[in-house]
């Protein structure tokens, strides 16, 4: 679908112009850019332009993206740039990617056999690890769960402080410490060799209108701790 968009919006637009389309199905995000810059870089009659509608908001190792394949993706970038190549990349529809830090998985809420010891600051009834975790979520506050004896069924203790651990079978303990907050601007738009495309509307919402930036879902943007910004002076102003 997203890329059955891109193709009408181009064409749209310039209905004349000679446009092709590159599709890469292993389903290995990594792994297909890597294919497709390499390409790139030794294909006779290389299209000037690109747009490519992909890219991810978070941990890159989620979507098993080794580094030594995302450094090989920003060193063709690099070279697709010095050959006068334009690569866009959507900016995303998340903002920043921030990411709060606290994260509840069903299968692995906490660490199993451990209880926390310090300061209670509540005590509750719960169905399960998973669902005290969750209940401290927003707050980010340590938890750990006590199963019943019949293990079925347990309860959830919520900790205003914690100073130590003790082994207890069958507890359940999680976000000690909670992980800061972070952003994560959309890879591979937040490189710093591509084109950041961001979403747009028209003022008043008025066709013919003047564009602005989209202020109805966040359009990517945010700071990226995976390049340095020692050599991008015309930014300074700016950020």
């Amino acid at each position: 679908m997203e890329a059955s968009l891109d193709i009408q919006y181009i064409m749209g637009v310039a209905p004349h112009v000679k446009t092709e389309f590159w599709m890469y199905s292993n389903y290995d995000f990594c792994g297909d850019l890597r294919n497709w810059t390499t390409t790139l870089l030794t294909f006779n009659g290389v299209p000037l332009v690109h747009s490519v509608s992909y890219g991810w908001q978070g941990d890159l190792t989620q979507i098993q993206c080794a580094m030594d394949k995302v450094e090989d993706v920003d060193d063709n970038f690099v070279k697709l740039a010095a050959m006068g190549i334009t690569i866009l990349f959507s900016s995303g529809d998340s903002g920043s990617g921030y990411n709060p830090g606290g994260f509840c998985s069903s299968t692995k809420p906490g660490i199993k056999g451990i209880a926390y010891t310090g300061e209670v600051l509540n005590k509750v009834p719960a169905t399960s690890a998973w669902s005290c975790c969750r209940r401290t979520l927003s707050s980010s506050r340590p938890f750990t769960f006590i199963p019943d004896a019949v293990g079925v069924h347990g309860t959830c203790i919520e900790w205003k402080s914690v100073n130590g651990t003790v082994t207890h079978h069958g507890a359940v303990s999680g976000n000690n410490p909670p992980p800061p907050p972070k952003l994560y601007p959309s890879w591979p738009a937040s490189s710093p060799w591509v084109t950041a495309v961001g979403a747009t509307r028209f003022v008043d919402q008025k066709v013919g209108n003047a564009e602005m930036a989209t202020d109805q879902f966040g359009s990517g943007g945010g700071f990226s701790d995976m390049f340095s910004q020692d050599d991008a002076k015309w930014q300074i102003d700016a950020v």
